[in-house]
């Protein structure tokens, strides 16, 4: 079973575009909690992936569950340990993959792979209260599994994968480079925070948010960046391991 871990609706925008123009995946099932209300939504995902039948249906239906809630601290303070704790040991044995994908809020790599080793350090902690004995923890700067020393084929991994700075800027720097907008409107979309300047391109072009995310992908903007073949390269590889 695979999992993919998201922090908001605008992110699955884009990560649908990828999955579908790019790397032509279209069965994955999109669990979005578009309010942000964690136990409601974290409670359906549970209801999905605990009971026996239900987790049949979608381990076989679809190579991926997207599940989308509501900003980072939820995602590593409490979806990404509730995921794990509660799917290890599912019975039968049944390898559970994860990969969460984040705002890094911070430029260059060494930073980024400092972030991200800080990351799962602090969830490996969190995790060590909360497992089972005979339980092992295994982590390097982007991967954290978890494999029951008795039986091998209980295992939970989780990867990390962060943008560096923000989706938000980086989709809006692609927009400025590639969208032909006049000075004014240059000056408009650059004079703001980026989640608003998201806002400004959507009204001069006339497109919803989730467009805004979505037409640099389809329309071949970003093929060329070293941020986005990162995420590309991340997702077509954690679709293409076997399960």
């Amino acid at each position: 079973m695979k999992l993919i871990v998201l922090e908001g609706p605008h992110d699955a925008n884009f990560l649908q575009s990828v999955l579908s123009n790019l790397l032509k995946i279209n069965d994955f099932y999109l669990l979005c909690q578009k309010c942000g209300k964690y136990k409601k939504s974290i409670k359906k995902a549970m209801s999905k992936l605990l009971e026996p039948k239900e987790f049949k249906y979608f381990k076989e239906k679809y190579r991926a569950i997207i599940y989308v809630d509501n900003g980072a601290p939820t995602v590593l303070g409490k979806v990404l340990p509730r995921f794990i704790t509660d799917l290890f040991g599912k019975n039968p044995p049944v390898k559970i993959e994860i990969l969460t994908i984040l705002d890094a809020d911070c430029n260059g790599r060494p930073q980024v792979v400092k972030k991200q080793k800080r990351i799962i350090d602090d969830l490996k902690e969190k995790l060590t209260t909360k497992m089972l004995r005979h339980t092992r923890i295994d982590c390097t700067e982007r991967f954290l599994t978890i494999t029951h020393s008795k039986s091998p084929s209980y295992m939970v991994s989780c990867q990390i994968h962060l943008i560096p700075k923000s989706l938000e800027h980086q989709i809006v720097a692609n927009w400025l480079a590639k969208g032909n907008f006049s000075r004014t409107e240059k000056s408009r979309i650059q004079g703001v925070e980026v989640h608003k300047a998201i806002g400004h391109i959507s009204q001069i072009r006339g497109l919803e948010k989730k467009d805004v995310y979505q037409q640099p992908v389809i329309n071949g903007w970003l093929n060329r960046e070293p941020w986005f073949r990162s995420v590309v390269r991340t997702v077509d590889s954690f679709f293409s391991q076997t399960p």
